[in-house]
């Protein structure tokens, strides 16, 4: 699996970790209407950018991890937002 530019091997318990908090996200991000359907695999990418480190470092709380991964989608949905030429969140020069 590859997490970012780094590759992991996640054991059975941790692919079954990762696979509940993907779940969970998915479903917290559909529910505040913020789910971008058009760039789903885009979407799951961030989001196992943000759970994998945790899930190597141990963690086990499958709603922590949830929460890092939804974490790490909303701050790249919000760089996204500022970023864009047109954004009316960028303060005109």
């Amino acid at each position: 699996m590859h997490a970012g530019s780094q590759s992991v091997e996640l054991d059975h318990k941790g692919l079954i970790l990762l696979d509940e908090a993907l779940r969970i996200a998915f479903t917290r991000l559909y529910d505040a209407d913020v789910l971008d359907l058009d760039r789903l695999d885009k979407m799951r990418d961030v989001l196992i950018a943000g759970m994998v480190p945790w899930i190597t470092r141990g963690e086990t709380d499958v709603w922590r991890v949830a929460r890092r991964g939804i974490f790490a989608r909303c701050a790249k949905l919000v760089e996204e937002v500022t970023s864009a030429p047109n954004s009316p969140l960028v303060a005109a020069e």
